[in-house]
């Protein structure tokens, strides 16, 4: 029995050590997600600075917007690598980074020769300017549909994944309770084996303490009853004999007499020998060996 549940519990610690394995995986499955999502934003966001500078800096002239744009347009590539580096275990959302990359750089390149043409401030300058925001609105749209499509398909995952890692987090939280349970079982199961394992040593101790006694009882008696057996039978055989023996040793002229006690002394000797016999039998049978 403690085998067995030695066994269980091994099994139930490699099942919780399988299991909070697989759910430290699908938390950083979760958290890879939410980070794809938060550089989309980010890019997302760098590309509304950048625009939102060239608007600025066309409209007021002031040159103070242009390094927001120069700032939004280094962070755009670095957000481009990232979300490629992030993206390495998904091919169709890399193949979305890869498409959403030549329009990046074609809307930067509308958003700096805007820019440039707003610096030379030459005759013709607004016509050119609203051929370029044309252009730009087009890859705009482009470009948002694209991400668009990413952050759903990001969206999805990270739900799927949350899924996941919530129904993981559930079966560990089972298995512990099991592990739990099953040790509270155990432990209970061998306190009441010890308790009743204790409940007989002391049952049995008490049987021991009255066979004991039963035991002193008996060998009393049986000594009892040798003792009465030696004084009444071979005691008085005894008795007899010497008292013949003295009646010869005090008339020792009465030869006819001496010869009939010397007879009764060999009949008390002999009934003596017999009892002596019986009663040796009688303490230790020759069966018993």
């Amino acid at each position: 029995v403690f085998s067995c549940a030695v066994i269980v519990l091994v099994l139930i610690a490699v099942a919780a050590d399988f299991l909070t394995a697989r759910y430290a995986a699908s938390e950083d499955w979760v958290s890879h997600t939410m980070q794809v999502s938060t550089w989309l934003i980010r890019l997302r966001s760098d590309l509304a600075s950048a625009e939102a500078a060239r608007l600025a800096f066309v409209s007021s002239r002031d040159p103070v917007k242009l390094p927001l744009f120069d700032e939004s347009s280094r962070r755009i590539p670095v957000d481009l690598s990232m979300l490629r580096q992030l993206t390495s275990d998904n091919s169709v959302q890399q193949q979305r980074i890869d498409n959403v990359r030549p329009l990046i750089e074609q809307r930067l390149g509308l958003l700096t020769e805007s820019i440039n043409l707003a610096k030379k401030n030459s005759a013709g300058e607004q016509v050119e300017q609203q051929k370029l925001t044309m252009s730009g609105a087009g890859l705009t749209r482009q470009l948002q549909a694209i991400l668009d499509t990413t952050q759903t398909e990001e969206a999805s995952l990270l739900q799927q994944r949350e899924v996941i890692s919530n129904k993981t987090y559930l079966w560990e939280r089972v298995v512990l309770a099991c592990a739990f349970a099953l040790t509270v079982f155990i432990l209970a199961s061998t306190f009441w084996t010890l308790l009743m394992e204790l409940k007989e040593r002391r049952q049995a101790e008490s049987v021991v303490h009255q066979l004991s006694g039963r035991l002193l009882r008996i060998q009393d008696d049986e000594r009892r009853r040798i003792a009465r057996e030696l004084h009444d039978s071979l005691g008085q055989l005894l008795t007899s004999l010497k008292m013949n023996l003295d009646h010869m040793v005090s008339h020792p002229e009465n030869g006819a007499m001496q010869r009939e006690l010397l007879e009764t002394c060999v009949g008390l000797a002999q009934q003596g020998i017999d009892e002596t016999r019986t009663l040796s039998y009688l303490l230790h049978p020759p069966l018993l060996d």
